[in-house]
């Protein structure tokens, strides 16, 4: 299983303060590797757009690691029928209700 770890600084000012550089110290060594990639400082109002929203897309920052497809193998989610079989794949995910495979949101994109 393949975890990639991110961290997220959030500020409330356009500018960074100590307090701000304070948490980046603190936080990028828990990041993967490499720690840039993993990592960003932004403002509170640029969460959403930034992260949330872009979190499977292949073309930013972050969606761009979490939608890797290099090396893996992909098959349709339904064909897994365990929690740990399914979540060795990066398209699928185990849902709890269904208690069954079935596609990740990021296959939309």
């Amino acid at each position: 299983l393949s975890v990639q770890t991110f961290g997220v600084v959030i500020r409330r000012l356009d500018t960074r303060t100590q307090e701000d550089i304070d948490a980046e110290i603190a936080l990028k060594p828990v990041v993967s590797l490499p720690t840039d990639d993993h990592f960003l400082n932004l403002k509170l109002d640029d969460l959403v757009t930034e992260v949330l929203d872009s979190i499977c897309d292949p073309t930013k920052k972050f969606g761009a690691l979490v939608v890797s497809r290099e090396g893996a193998e992909h098959q349709p989610c339904a064909v897994y029928e365990a929690a740990g079989e399914c979540l060795k794949d990066t398209w699928c995910v185990w849902s709890e209700s269904l208690l069954g495979c079935v596609n990740s949101p990021c296959l939309s994109y």
